[in-house]
């Protein structure tokens, strides 16, 4: 938004350029066209460099976004949930009673593929 406001506030001074020049008698039709032509280009250098800047930032931004959600999100998991589990065994009178009575009873990971 930035961008797109500096970029209407160049062309405002643009016109206000035109106005200027267009005032300046002592200029010729082809001086002032030339004076405008100049003070435009400039203008388009620095809008043009806003937005490759701007563009740059956000395919930065999306490029660190997609990163983030296509990172596996079980192994962030995995370790606090492992924790909980060494906490909650840890309170168990036989930490391998609590490992048998789990196979017996059939917990397991189970690995999905899609």
């Amino acid at each position: 938004m930035q961008v797109l406001t500096a970029t209407y506030e160049s062309i405002g001074n643009l016109h206000a350029a035109l106005e200027a020049v267009r005032s300046d008698h002592s200029l010729t039709e082809a001086a002032q066209v030339l004076r405008v032509a100049d003070h435009a280009d400039k203008l388009f250098k620095t809008a043009t460099e806003r937005f490759n800047k701007t563009a740059s930032n956000m395919r930065g931004g999306i490029a660190l976004i997609e990163k983030q959600l296509t990172a596996p999100i079980q192994s962030r998991a995995n370790h606090s949930v492992s924790l909980e589990i060494r906490a909650y065994a840890r309170e168990q009178k036989s930490p391998m009673d609590f490992v048998r009575n789990a196979i017996v009873r059939g917990d397991l990971v189970r690995a999905y593929t899609s």
